[in-house]
């Protein structure tokens, strides 16, 4: 199955890119995007990143589907 991985800010600029397109197995989690993303993109490891699914916060152990829009979102501050 197909998802969308959306980046953001600073993720972007350091892949030159604002998206990507991951094929992943039938029963894949938001950890095993997560694990394949920083096996493509070695960086990410580095990188503490939230993650979203259709536009909500994502836990972990939540199931991707065929067709699901995710974001990496990096830390924010601010003041």
């Amino acid at each position: 199955m197909n998802v969308r991985v959306l980046l953001f800010a600073g993720l972007a600029q350091r892949a030159g890119v604002r998206e990507w397109t991951i094929e992943l197995p039938s029963g894949a989690t938001v950890t095993t995007l997560r694990a394949a993303l920083e096996s493509l993109h070695p960086w990410l490891r580095e990188v503490p990143v939230a993650m979203a699914r259709n536009q909500a916060m994502a836990r972990g152990d939540e199931p991707v589907a065929a067709g699901d829009e995710l974001a990496l979102l990096p830390p924010v501050s601010g003041g």
